[in-house]
């Protein structure tokens, strides 16, 4: 990973055309921060604890994985996906200007964004099939879009009864916090169609926080 602590990241939003000056500016002069925009995303912070350990635990709960958690914004490692965002996802009637930014941050403060996909993913991939081969394609997806580190997440899900969704979350609480994963995410060149419309490569949580406060 010694090559890989730093990479660029993108983010697409949406701004009334009175405020382009203003906004653009102020990124300029204060950088992506958390509570530029419209929402503060809250993540699990399980850095610096043994996400192997976590993963074995046939107890594992959101209890456990979500004791502390960091406020973040979203962001991808695409600029396709973020000009999916500045010019349509994140379009009003108020908001009509797309604007990009590209940045770079460190891979520590960087967790996987699982809202739109994995987590529902992790808690209905036997809804209506529960076949071997079934799985075994799941297993082939999520390997592409998240590289091999998955696989003992994903071993670990199709362990669990659809019944016990509580820890099939706690399984993916921990998979947004294991760079291995943020790392292969960010390779990943397969388009997904994520819940709500939502179009994207790669999906993103940033903690950084606004150095000036």
């Amino acid at each position: 990973m010694s090559g890989l602590s730093v990479l660029t990241y993108y983010r697409g939003i949406a701004v009334p055309i009175a405020r382009v000056d203003e906004v653009i500016q102020n990124i300029y002069k204060k950088g992506m921060y958390v509570g530029q925009g419209r929402w503060v995303l809250v993540v699990p912070d399980l850095r610096g604890t043994n996400l192997s350990e976590l993963v074995r635990n046939l107890e594992l709960n959101i209890t456990i994985t979500r004791k502390k958690v960091v406020e973040t914004f979203a962001a991808t490692g695409d600029y396709d996906t973020a000009l999916f965002y500045a010019c349509k996802h994140n379009q009003t009637k108020e908001n009509t200007e797309g604007i990009i930014i590209e940045f770079n941050a460190s891979l520590d403060r960087v967790f996987i964004d699982g809202r739109d996909f994995l987590y529902t993913v992790f808690q209905g991939y036997d809804y209506r099939k529960k076949s071997e081969i079934h799985k075994r394609t799941i297993k082939c997806i999520l390997t592409k879009i998240y590289g091999l580190s998955i696989i003992p997440y994903v071993d670990e899900v199709f362990k669990t009864p659809h019944e016990n969704q509580n820890r099939r979350i706690a399984l993916v609480d921990v998979l947004v916090n294991d760079k291995r994963c943020v790392i292969a995410h960010k390779k990943n060149k397969m388009w997904i169609n994520g819940r709500y419309g939502t179009w994207f490569r790669h999906s993103f949580f940033d903690r950084r926080k606004n150095s000036a406060r």
